[in-house]
């Protein structure tokens, strides 16, 4: 795997996602005749796909094995607390730029709580706290991050691979925090070696907010019939995105140390400290430029409203 064949994996996902939106387009209830599993499940299997498509070309053409290409390998139980820690202080700051993003647009989880509710609780931590996060990882920190990593500095590989994620969400409100995470993600996988990390830390994001959404739905149900924030002035906005802001701040501060304390505990403290070098060659393929010029294209497109 290296960033060619990020590049292509990459393009590959969006024209599959843009594909599939003109076929509902012009499929009147396209989506409502889908089964309910399939269509909660469909998002993750239109990135799935091309992932196994991608993993299976590449083992069969460099005979190395599945789980080092995609860097799947044991780590250390304090590790896996320390990524659930990693986890929880991830969760202020994806709400601070989730909030950052609402000045702007609007906030898509609230517009699709309706949607999320039409299916039973099980299923939705299912789909969205355990299997969307697996199906992400592969693709986004086991194949995407690994082959960018191999052809330039660890940190440029985690920006490219954090816009990547972010471009995957089709939507301004999800591309700008998920952008975010995305580079927390591939810090958490380069300082232990795995993706395991990466895959416990966005289960503890997905499946606290599924849960909270869940619990306060069963309290107050009227809760989602409209935006809450709507209700508030500009200056108080104002001023809890400044707390907010000071919280994200102090946990990404502790994130940073909790990635140079499971690199510690990894034996990989040394391979951190290289997180700045690399190769200085071109580090953008024609098929990432591709992909990222089509896949901002479509989310200023969706802001818009033009689709």
């Amino acid at each position: 795997m290296n960033k060619k064949n990020a590049g292509w994996l990459m393009f590959a996902i969006i024209t599959l996602h843009v594909a599939f939106t003109l076929i509902a387009l012009s499929i009147p209830g396209f989506t409502k005749n889908l089964s309910g599993a399939l269509n909660l499940l469909l998002g993750q299997l239109l990135m799935l796909v091309p992932g196994v498509i991608c993993l299976i070309i590449v083992y069969l053409k460099d005979k190395e094995k599945i789980s080092d290409i995609i860097g799947l390998k044991k780590i250390k139980t304090g590790t896996v607390f320390l990524m659930i820690v990693y986890g929880l202080l991830c969760i202020p700051i994806t709400l601070f730029f989730n909030l950052l993003s609402t000045l702007f647009t609007t906030n898509v989880i609230m517009e699709n709580t309706d949607k999320i509710f039409a299916y039973s609780p099980a299923a939705v931590i299912l789909c969205v706290g355990i299997l969307g996060p697996i199906s992400e990882e592969l693709v986004c920190r086991g194949l995407i991050f690994r082959g960018l990593k191999k052809d330039m500095a660890p940190i440029i590989a985690m920006i490219l691979s954090g816009i990547t994620f972010g471009i995957f969400h089709m939507n301004l409100n999800q591309f700008i925090y998920a952008a975010v995470l995305g580079i927390f993600l591939a810090l958490a996988v380069y300082a232990t070696g795995s993706i395991l990390s990466s895959i416990i830390i966005h289960m503890v994001l997905n499946t606290d907010q599924v849960i909270k959404l869940l619990v306060v739905n069963s309290i107050m149900p009227e809760m989602y019939s409209s935006n809450p924030l709507d209700e508030i002035s500009t200056s108080q906005y104002m001023m809890i995105l400044i707390v907010y802001m000071f919280i994200a701040g102090v946990c990404g501060a502790l994130v940073v140390g909790v990635s140079i304390w499971a690199a510690h505990h990894e034996g990989r403290l040394d391979i951190l400290k290289n997180i700045f070098k690399g190769n200085k060659e071109k580090v953008i393929t024609l098929p990432y430029a591709i992909s990222a010029i089509l896949g901002i294209a479509i989310i200023i497109i969706t802001s818009l409203g033009l689709i």
